[in-house]
């Protein structure tokens, strides 16, 4: 092996003469060029990835790593095994090198002729064909190669054994890998899971923490009304028998705004003149007072929000409550801007989803809107409290949650 280092054209150049040499020798016309191999067939994106692991990783020649791909079922390990069993197959060296690459124009034996291999001038390896050349050039960034006579021994039965060994070895060593990136990760979607199903109870945990003492505080202020209806009564019936007493065993009555309304039963009593004295009325119907709510503003909102949520039907409960956190929200992400101020209530969006439910339209109310002109409810600049909306909303959206999941269970 020796001679002059050559670039990729004069290496060109000189393989044109000595065939052109070939051709005059034997009179016959040069022979048109081989029409260019077509490719084995476009890969897709799996296929791609096995190729690549075959070249980069496992060290096989592209064109052998194409073939296994194809001539398998497409599998990484289906590939190797056509690939063990063929790598003794003669390779096709027809191909030109790249003309990054320079050859050196070697004393070929003028015995054979023939040439067997490729040699790597810059580490020495011997290269079995053009494809195993242009991988090793592409991998280590060598450029200086010679032909050579020099034949690549085939792998004995223990070489073939023991690569086909490192091969499954580092089969098994990715496969464990990617079972342990994927166990992994199922153990964080796990703990993500539970996570969602702690916060999910926690939050029902809550609601019905503040539904029961909703139920206790109606049960007792019923009992309380109760309590003093009875006293109420148990009073008139006593100022009844001290006014009979007093005059006789005559309840004096009296003609008012709603007409004649006696208190009891009215007996005719002789007064001792032969005449009926006329009766003083004392009503036992209570007067009607306006009841006044002394709740505060969290309770009765916790209250009206609940009750909102509770129409089910055609779920129009859960259509409101997700306009009314529409309009509240608006407000609170957008405090400046005027354009989410006021309510339409003429809109179809209002009467189909707000003013058929009761205590909607109270929930604005409580967080500032008041009726204004043109039949629109209006929230004036400086009367909102953001912290107040922002609760508001707040309540709302785990409503709508607590609906969602009792819909599912």
């Amino acid at each position: 092996m020796g001679g002059e280092a050559l670039t990729g054209e004069d290496a060109r150049e000189a393989r044109l003469r000595r065939l052109a040499g070939g051709n005059n020798n034997n009179n016959s016309p040069a022979s048109p060029p081989a029409p260019p191999a077509s490719s084995d067939t476009p890969m897709v994106d799996a296929g791609e990835a096995v190729i690549k692991t075959l070249v980069e990783e496992m060290g096989f020649e592209e064109t052998m790593a194409m073939k296994g791909v194809k001539n398998s079922n497409g599998t990484l390990e289906g590939a190797i095994d056509w690939i063990t069993a063929h790598q003794d197959d003669p390779m096709d060296t027809s191909e030109e090198p790249s003309g990054a690459i320079c050859m050196v124009a070697g004393e070929v034996s003028a015995d054979s002729g023939i040439v067997k291999s490729y040699k790597c001038n810059d580490c020495g390896k011997i290269l079995s064909s053009m494809a195993n050349l242009e991988l090793h050039a592409n991998k280590t960034g060598h450029s200086d190669f010679a032909e050579s006579t020099e034949e690549v021994k085939p792998l004995t039965e223990e070489e073939k054994k023991m690569k086909v060994a490192e091969i499954k070895q580092l089969l098994a060593v990715k496969r464990a890998e990617r079972e342990e990136v994927e166990k992994k990760e199922k153990v964080q979607n796990e703990k993500q899971r539970r996570n969602m199903g702690k916060e999910m109870a926690a939050t029902r945990e809550e609601m019905e923490k503040d539904e029961r003492k909703r139920i206790i505080y109606a049960k007792k202020k019923e009992k309380e009304d109760v309590k003093k209806e009875r006293e109420r009564i148990r009073r008139e019936i006593e100022a009844d028998k001290l006014e009979r007493r007093a005059n006789k065993g005559k309840i004096k009555s009296s003609l008012g705004v709603d007409g004649y309304n006696p208190s009891a039963i009215q007996y005719d009593v002789d007064k001792g003149d032969g005449t009926d004295a006329p009766v003083e009325k004392i009503s036992a119907i209570p007067k009607k007072t306006k009841t006044v709510d002394t709740r505060d503003n969290t309770t009765k909102m916790n209250d009206l929000i609940t009750k909102i949520g509770q129409h089910r039907a055609g779920g129009d409960g859960g259509r409101c409550l997700s306009l009314l956190k529409t309009f509240i929200g608006n407000v609170v992400d957008n405090p400046t801007e005027p354009k989410y101020r006021g309510v339409n209530t003429a809109g179809k969006a209002y009467k189909s989803r707000i003013k058929g439910i009761v205590g909607a339209k109270k929930v604005l109310e409580m967080c500032g809107w008041s009726m204004g002109e043109e039949e629109k409810l209006l929230l004036p600049v400086g009367q909102e409290d953001l912290e107040w909306m922002m609760l508001v909303k707040g309540k709302i959206e785990a409503e709508i949650l607590l609906r969602m999941f009792c819909n599912r269970v």
